[in-house]
């Protein structure tokens, strides 16, 4: 499973994916919220999975984005593009 492949945890055999899963579930909902709150789109990519002394993991970066712009380079970003997208209109000469 892919969960017993992710960067930084040091025993994935303790790892439920369950346990992952709802954690990803509970980190994107605030993250979603933070995005829709501030009228911007949502741009996140794994990185090393940690736990936390609560026992939920984290292990995503994320960015909010104006809406219709790209994420930074260098990253494998999943991008939820969550306003009204800007129309791009063509440029007539007078």
């Amino acid at each position: 499973m892919w969960w017993n492949k992710a960067v930084g945890l040091e025993d994935r055999d303790e790892l439920a994916g369950l346990d992952l899963i709802e954690s990803f579930d509970a980190w994107l909902s605030e993250r979603l919220d933070e995005a829709h709150a501030a009228g911007r789109d949502l741009a996140f990519f794994d990185t090393d999975i940690k736990q936390l002394e609560s026992g939920r993991y984290v292990g995503w970066s994320h960015v909010l984005l104006e809406p219709g712009c790209h994420p930074p380079l260098g990253e494998t970003w999943t991008v939820y593009r969550l306003q009204t997208q800007p129309v791009e209109r063509e440029l007539r000469p007078d």
